[in-house]
Parts: C-alpha cells; structure tokens; sequence
C-alpha cells in the first residue's frame, strides 16, 4: 500500500520538534477519588473560557504575568488566538519572556495576528538560543511576508536546527521577493531526510508554478526573475526521480503548463509513478491550455483509480480543445459514476461554453439533482431564450441545490432582478436566499448600475433579511451583510449593519462590526459582545476530558461493498473546544448516516454536513484554535466559511497541505487505516457512525458486526 508513505512526513517533522514546541503546556490532570484536583484547572479553565468568548478579559491578562509557566504560556497562547486590539503588544512582551514555551507561543501568536509591525521583534526572536521558539518564528515571519526579515528567513534557512531549517523553507516562498533563498531550497530538496527534502520542494514548487497552478488559499507565491525561475523549473523536472514519494509530488505540482520538452517529459514519467498521489498531481499540471489530452490525459481518463480518473476530467476540461470537448461529451454520456459526470460538466463549462450551454438543457432534467445543478451553472451570464426557459423551469426545482445553482446563474444579467429570481427572495431554503443576496450584493457594488437597480437591490435586502430573521442557519443575513458592505458609505447600508449588530447570533454580530470598521471606520466591536455564553464549570468539565487520551472510530460505507473503518487520534490538549465539539456530536449520533459530501482527489475528504451541499452545520459554531499540528496525510481538520465558523463539517487531508496551517484548526490524525479506507473514499460514501473512546486510536479494533 504505497500510499502509506504519504503519512511519514508528519511523523518525521514530528520528530524533528525540539521538546514542548508542539503543546508546551501540560493539560490538567484528573483526580482520582479521594485525591485533590489538579491546581492548575481553575486558571486554565478561565483562560479557555476567554479564548473561547474573543475576549482579551482580566482574567486573561492577569494570567499573562501568572508565576506558573504553564499558565503564562496557555494564555499566550489565548491571546494569539483571540488577536484582540493591542494583541502585538501583548505578545511581544511574553516574546522576551524567560521560559522557552512562554517565547514559543509569543511568536505563534505573533504569526496568527499577522501584523507587519512585529517584524522587529520576530527579527531579534530569531535569534533565540531555544530551537523551538526558532522554528516558530520562521513561521511567523512567513505569514507576516515583511521584506525586511529576509535576513533573518536566511538565518534560519541555514539553522543548525532541522526543524528551523524546514519551517524556514516552508515559510520564505512567501515572500515578496525570495531569490535570495533559491540556492538553500535547492540543497534542501536534495537532503537524505525526506521532511526536509519535501519542505524544500514545496517552497520550489510554489515558486515554480507561480502564476500557472489552479488558485488555492493561502499566501501568493513570491516571484522570481526568469533566470531563477528557469533554474527552479530545471530542478524540479530532475526531482522526478527523487527517492522520496512527497518530493515526486512537489516537482509534478511546480511543473504545472510545461513549456519546454524535458518538463512534459518529467511531467509523463510522473502521470505513471507508483503513487496515486503523484500521478494526480502530475496530471493537474499537465492540464493546461491547448494541452494535448494525448497520451497522458486520455491514459489517466482509463484508470482504475478513481481519484486518477475525476483529476484527468478536471484537467482535460482545462485543456479547451475540440478534443477535449468530445472526450467530455462522451464522460457525461456514458460514465455510470455521478460525482465523474458532475465533474465532467462542470470541465465542459470550461472547454467550450456554448456546447455547455446546448446540453444544459437535457441535463437540466436529470433525476440527480448534482447534475442538474451542474448543468444549470453552464448557463451562467446567458440571456438566450433557451437558457432563460432552463432557469425558469428549475426556479422551482425540488432540490434547494438545484434553486441556488439558477439563482447565482443570473450573476451578470441586465435587467431587474426580480423578473429573474421567481419566487427565490421568499424561498424556504436559506441557502437559496443566500444565493439572492450575493446578487444583490454584486448588482449595488457594481459601479454602473443605475439607481432604479440599486433601489431594487437593497428592497430586495430588506425582504431577505425579514425572511431570514428566524432561520436557525445564518448563511442569508451573513450574506446580506456582506451585500451592505460592499454599498460604501450609503445610509440604507448603515441601517443594515446596524440592524444586524442586535442580531442574536455571534457570527452576524462580528460581521456587522467588521464591515462598520471597513465602511464607515467605526469601531462596534463593544456590540458584538461575547461569542459564548457557556459558564466556566463547563470549560473546567471540558479540560478535565482532554486531560485524557481521546480517539474515535469512523466506520464508512459504500452500496455494495463490505464497512471499512478508520481510527481518529485526537488533539485534545491543543483543540480543546474542537475535540470536545466533534466528540459531542459523535457520540450523540449526529454524523450516522450523513454523506461524504466533498473529495478532492489527493487534498481532502470532507463530512458533516447535514445538507449534503457544504452550507449546513450543527446550529452553532465554535472558535478557531489555529497554531496545532501542520497539516500532513491524514490530519483531521475542521471546515469552516471564514474565523471562527467551523461547526460540525470535518475533513481529512490527504497529502501535505502546509498552505492550510494557521487557516484552519488542525485537532487530530488518522492513526489506523489511512491508505486502505481514507484515501478510497469517494463522494456520496456515507458515515455509518463515529464513536469517540479513551485511548491512542492504535488499539485494535473488534470485528465489524456481521450482516
């Protein structure tokens, strides 16, 4: 099972981390009978307490000048995480504090915040004698991407420490201008330790495919002049015969639009490794403009594999050609897959617009709605007759996805907007209202629209927002906030904002202030009030169950195949709040029977929406907690629209996704059956149960119930 291979790098960076640098705070312990109870519970409780309510309170701060380093560095931690006003103060303070954990979580938070101004005290952090506060530093610096600290990412580049040396090259393709690190990362790709060796090839292959790679989150890539930029291409076409599988999947991934022959040849060697992760990421860079689909496209279009098989879609749809849009054609006609032949209309809509839109039609009626919501935004800008007669007929589709899809493909149409949405501003489904508001939102922002649209646009805001005022899922007003936003200065957006400042659900609050500090350059943040409630003898009940070991064990299935069942180790001590949210929900049965409604081949696998179209949640949302574990193979993640949205959706990685860290908050790692259940799952595959217990998630699991 080769793709197993794929979660040594964690286990090597993990490895790597010099004592205390991961956690560094010891969890409180719980008494036996009879025995008094850990004294530090108390104090940490109230720190939690206040990460989780965002608010930087007294009890935070007086925890900041606690005698006790574990409490001093918790609350650190705390106030990283929270980033309240004056938090860069706060942190470069405890930067200079005497204890190394103190120093580590400082410069986290320090990176958490982002603010450029820290640069002068990550710079003298650098030099810290510790290697922990080290390596988070050259994280830090990469986050905060200042100019002025090249010196020190070079410093560290070359740290005596491996981990330095690794989160160094991790954090310097960021940079605005990172020709002065090509030559380390070239060295550091060649290293005998694969954790180095891949940290190099990621930062080259970021640069390397700057500008040309498919969009992701995270920070832009630096640029390099051409010269550096030949030589980083150059090397990565020779790591294709790297020993070290995650090495082979950077260079395929820097390789993206190959414009010259020994890289299409690289790239091809790659299309037929032995990993499935390495052939996927050689196959999306192989997938470009003009690209021939002859031979690697189309070869990969045949495999067994599925993921292989949804990426060489994806990929020929980006080659635009005739070709391709045949190829295309036939994948939507004849394959039995669903989620293939979603992807395959959606790869049409890129490669040929027009024939898109002539089978949209057909499409449009399909008794699975993912295809005919596929098909409806093929339709997207167009106002021929045909196309308005597709989006007035699914209008009223039964499937809320299907409405939503027809709504957002009214995006760029003249005219008013009401004689294109129907019944849609009044629509049960507030994922569809949401949709609406995005349109409205996109109609006042845009600079030529007249004032008869404008006045449309924010009437139909006003109805949105009384139709929105109970759901429980606040997608609509968050939306319609955002369309506030984006009107400048003009008093009917002011009145929204306002409103939405006494809404009862924390999310809208923050969103209201935030938008009132862009817009107007007020400061609400007084308004926005705590984001939680719960009294502190329940974050004392919390931290006493993550002072245990804690695991679950997911148990999947697909129709017509045998359960497969993968284990979780969790990361209560650093993700209380998650962990505790995601085994609250488990053991509850909240996840039985939900699909896997999201896979993206070698990024994620993602559950827990109990929707089945990524817009649903458990009711509530909990706080970030960014600064844990990075995210490798088989790091558990939570899934969230924004700070502090996560709520019950999950995923899992399924190779090194450095760009994710400090983005999303990282509370466990698959230990048992990562290759042989996780890295199989497709879309639709459904969660039999999750089932949380006090343990490692190594022990062995007893025999799966018989039929």
């Amino acid at each position: 099972m080769g793709l197993a291979r794929f979660v040594s790098i964690p286990l090597l960076l993990s490895a790597l981390l010099p004592a205390g640098c991961a956690g560094g705070v010891r969890p409180p312990r719980t008494a036996p009978p009879g025995e008094a109870e850990d004294p530090l519970l108390p104090p940490l409780a109230r720190i939690l307490r206040a990460e989780d309510r965002r608010e930087a309170d007294d009890s935070l701060r007086a925890a900041l000048r606690d005698a006790r380093v574990e409490i001093r560095a918790r609350a650190v931690r705390a106030v990283g995480r929270i980033s309240p006003p004056g938090a860069s103060a706060l942190l470069e303070t405890a930067i200079r504090d005497p204890e190394a954990p103190v120093r580590r979580e400082a410069a986290r938070g320090l990176g958490l915040a982002g603010e450029a101004g820290a640069a002068t005290a990550l710079v003298e952090a650098s030099r810290d004698p510790d290697a922990g506060v080290r390596a988070e530093v050259a994280v830090a610096l990469g986050r905060i991407r200042a100019a002025e600290t090249s010196g020190a990412i070079a410093a560290l580049l070359a740290d005596a420490d491996p981990r330095v040396r690794a989160e160094a090259s991790l954090a310097v393709w960021k940079l605005p201008d990172p020709s002065f690190a090509v030559d380390r990362l070239l060295e550091a790709s060649r290293a005998a330790d694969p954790a180095i060796a891949f940290c190099g090839a990621y930062a080259l292959a970021r640069l390397g495919a700057e500008g040309l790679e498919p969009a992701s989150s995270g920070a832009p890539a630096g640029k390099l002049s051409p010269a550096d930029r030949r030589r980083v291409r150059d090397h990565l076409a020779a790591l294709a015969s790297s020993p070290v599988p995650e090495v082979r999947a950077q260079a395929a991934r820097g390789l993206a639009s190959p414009s010259f022959g020994p890289e299409t040849r690289a790239l091809g060697t790659l299309s037929q490794d032995s990993e499935i992760l390495v052939q996927i990421a050689a196959i999306r860079s192989l997938g470009f403009v003009s690209a021939p689909v002859e031979p690697y496209l189309k070869a990969a279009l045949a495999s067994k594999n599925d993921a292989l098989v949804q990426a060489a879609v994806e990929a020929i749809g980006r080659a635009a050609t005739p070709v391709a849009s045949e190829i295309l054609l036939q994948t939507i006609l004849s394959d039995r897959r669903i989620w293939i032949r979603e992807t395959a209309i959606q790869a049409i809509g890129r490669a040929d617009p027009d024939l898109a839109a002539g089978i949209a039609n057909g499409l449009s009626k399909e008794p699975e709605p993912l295809l005919r919501a596929a098909a409806v935004r093929n339709v997207t800008g167009r106002s021929d007759e045909l196309s308005l007669e597709i989006v007035r007929r699914v209008l009223s589709d039964p499937d809320p996805r299907v409405r939503t899809a027809a709504v957002l493909s009214r995006a760029g149409i003249a005219g008013a907007l009401g004689d294109s949405l129907g019944a849609t501003p009044s629509d049960a489904d507030p994922a569809v209202r949401e949709a609406v508001a995005i349109l409205a939102g996109q109609r006042i922002a845009r600079g030529t629209a007249t004032d008869e649209e404008r006045d449309e646009a924010f009437s139909l805001l006003e109805a949105l927002w009384a139709r929105a005022a109970e759901d429980a899922l606040p997608i609509a007003r968050t939306a319609i906030v955002a369309a506030a936003a984006g009107a400048g200065t003009e008093a009917r957006a002011r009145a929204i904002l306002d409103r939405a400042l006494a809404d009862p659900d924390w999310r809208v609050r923050r969103r209201a202030s935030e938008a009132l500090r862009t817009s107007f350059g007020e400061d609400a943040t007084s308004r926005v009030g705590p984001a939680s409630s719960l009294p502190l003898d329940r974050y004392e009940e919390i931290l006493r169950w993550a002072s245990r070991p804690r695991a679950a064990v997911v148990t999947v299935r697909r129709e017509g195949f045998a359960p497969g069942r993968f284990t979780l180790s969790l990361d209560a001590a650093t993700a209380p709040l998650a962990s505790w949210n995601f085994a609250s929900l488990a053991d509850g049965g909240f996840y039985d029977g939900l699909a896997v409604h999201r896979v993206v081949p070698g990024f994620v696998v993602q559950d827990g929406d109990p929707r089945g179209d990524g817009n649903g949640d458990a009711g509530w949302a909990i706080r970030d907690e960014l600064g844990g574990a990075p995210f490798f193979a088989g790091t558990l993640g939570m899934a969230s629209d924004g700070a502090d949205t996560a709520g019950s959706q999950w995923f899992v990685t399924l190779s090194a996704q450095p760009h994710l860290d400090g983005r999303y908050t990282s509370f466990g790692t698959v230990v048992q059956n990562f290759a042989g259940v996780v890295a199989q799952i497709r879309p639709g595959d459904r969660v039999v149960s999750i089932r949380t217990y006090e343990g490692t998630g190594g022990e062995p699991l007893p025999p799966l119930p018989q039929p």
